[in-house]
Order: C-alpha cells, then sequence, then structure tokens
C-alpha cells in the first residue's frame, strides 16, 4: 500500500532541522529516512573517533526527531543505495527528498536514484551563486572571492568600505615566529 507521506533523507552531514528537506515537514506530512552505511564508513581513511562521532551524531539526532514527533526510519545497511531500497520496499513513500548534498558523488547518488533535490542553506554561498561569480573571470583568487562576499552578505562593511579601512591582515600573518625566544604554549582544557 502506498503511503501518502513523503519521506525525507538526511544524510549524516545534514543533522539540523533548518535543512532546506524540512521546509513545512511535519510528522503527519513527512516519514525521516537515516542510513549508516558500512560502505559509507569505509570509503575513508575515517579516523574510529570522527566515524564514532558522525554516527552517535546521526543517532542523536534521530531521537530529537522522534521527540519532535516525526517517524523515523534508521537503517543500518551495507550502502547508502541498499538503505533506501528497503526503505522504499517497506514504507513506498509518495516522494523521497534530500537537500543537496556537499559531494558530487552524493549529487550524483542522490539523482540516479530519483531523489528530488532541494537548494543547500548550509553554506553563505551556493555553488550556483559561485559559478555565476567566477563565470566571466579570468583568474579565480580567494582575495576578490572574499571581498565579494563580504559585500554581498554585509559582513563588516560600512557601505562599500570595510569597517576597519582594511579588507585583510594577511601581510600581518606572514610574519616569521620570533627567533630564539622559547614559546610555552598553554594546558589544553579538559573536562572532568
Amino acid at each position: 500500500m502506498k503511503d501518502e507521506r513523503s519521506t525525507i533523507w538526511v544524510l549524516g552531514d545534514q543533522l539540523t532541522r533548518e535543512s532546506s528537506a524540512f521546509a513545512g515537514a511535519t510528522g503527519r506530512s513527512h516519514r525521516i529516512l537515516m542510513v549508516e552505511s558500512a560502505a559509507k564508513i569505509a570509503s575513508k581513511r575515517w579516523h574510529v573517533q570522527r566515524a564514532h562521532f558522525v554516527v552517535t551524531s546521526m543517532r542523536r539526532f534521530a531521537e530529537s526527531l522522534r521527540d519532535d514527533g516525526f517517524e523515523v526510519d534508521y537503517r543500518r545497511a551495507s550502502t547508502l543505495t541498499a538503505g533506501l531500497d528497503g526503505h522504499r520496499a517497506e514504507f513506498a513513500p509518495a516522494e523521497v527528498v534530500a537537500m543537496e548534498p556537499a559531494s558530487r558523488n552524493g549529487w550524483a547518488m542522490l539523482v540516479a536514484n530519483d531523489v528530488r533535490l532541494t537548494r543547500t542553506n548550509q553554506f553563505l554561498c551556493h555553488p550556483d551563486e559561485f559559478e555565476a561569480w567566477a563565470n566571466d573571470r579570468t583568474t579565480l583568487k580567494m582575495e576578490d572571492f572574499y571581498r565579494w562576499q563580504r559585500k554581498r552578505l554585509d559582513v563588516l562593511m560600512d557601505g562599500d568600505q570595510p569597517v576597519t579601512g582594511r579588507w585583510n591582515y594577511d601581510a600581518d600573518n606572514r610574519e616569521p615566529p620570533p627567533k630564539g625566544q622559547l614559546v610555552v604554549w598553554p594546558e589544553p582544557l579538559t573536562t572532568p
């Protein structure tokens, strides 16, 4: 039986209710899919603590979504696609929607699996905006990009000029550390 609800697929680096895929979503209108993929974890040289952090964060986010009234289908699967296939076989959602992922491989996988993508809102500059800015340039320099971003987003700006009168302090940061002086580093903070 076809479920009238759509599915929001939450990827491991999109653990926020502010994700564009959640726009207008409620527990009545949407089910959540999260896939803990063995292949994804094995695909990189993950530090064990980083892998633990990602998996733990996913599981905690799933719990918070349940607390907010969403039905969460949290799957452990061999691949992300296998998790999606299992979800579709079990629930037959009206559609599956996800926010645009940060990686090209992730994008290709979602498109190949007929997942509707919503425009990412995780970055200050969407790839389309960057492409439009870079389109007619002969060279791409970070300095030019930062100036454009500061003007566009009105960050530390006073009209068309930077608040301090300087665009950056790169020259100040190029000085080598002092020679012959013993540098005593502070002790790292620890939790009790």
